[in-house]
């Protein structure tokens, strides 16, 4: 029998860890760690699911899932959570390429843009995917400091701020997974994670 990693199980976990509804006291910093990795594995397997689910035909098995979802990796997907996040930030009208965006990236502009009436390109992502794509990294960035910086601390309340961003974004994802933009999000990110754009 197979346990596949079930993104809620781990926000799950990340929760008691971090000491969400146990009222006052104070987990100990091992368990913040673990909390704020939890966190971030929770919504990087969540949002890897959800890319396969939109990308592989209607019908394919958990295991072919949970499978696609392993040419994933993290750095792609940070990466392409900063360039749409680019994106996201030019909201004033431009020709040509954003700031910050490579040629190669010109097509990732104009399918998360639009024409303006006053000329040029103007962001079209929406709120709930800029809020993804900003989350993503800045969570990417906690775990790694959680799991390798034995300086860094991590208070409850930053603790729980982390996890409570991860449950967000999830929240976030699952809800426009039938947006457009967030389609073309995922098929940037497959793309990218098996080669098609660097």
């Amino acid at each position: 029998m197979s346990y596949p990693i079930d993104p809620d199980k781990l926000l799950r976990q990340a929760r008691a860890l971090a000491g969400i509804g146990a009222g006052r006291g104070r987990p100990s910093p091992t368990n913040h760690r673990r909390a704020v990795s939890a966190a971030y594995y929770a919504l990087f397997h969540g949002l890897n699911l959800e890319v396969v689910r939109n990308v592989l035909p209607a019908g394919a098995l958990d295991a072919e899932l949970q499978h696609a979802s392993r040419w994933i990796n993290h750095r792609d997907v940070r990466v392409v959570c900063e360039l749409v996040s680019v994106c996201a930030a030019t909201t004033t009208p431009t020709t040509g390429i954003p700031k910050g965006l490579s040629q190669r990236a010109e097509p990732l502009w104009e399918a998360l843009s639009t024409t303006d009436p006053a000329g040029g390109r103007v962001s079209a992502v929406p709120t709930n995917l800029r809020f993804l794509v900003d989350v993503f990294p800045a969570l990417q960035a906690a775990r790694h400091a959680a799991d390798y910086d034995h300086l860094t601390e991590f208070p409850k309340a930053t603790t729980i701020g982390h996890v409570e961003d991860a449950d967000e974004a999830l929240a976030r994802l699952r809800g426009g997974t039938n947006d457009p933009y967030f389609q073309r999000f995922f098929a940037w990110v497959l793309a990218r994670a098996t080669g098609l754009v660097t």
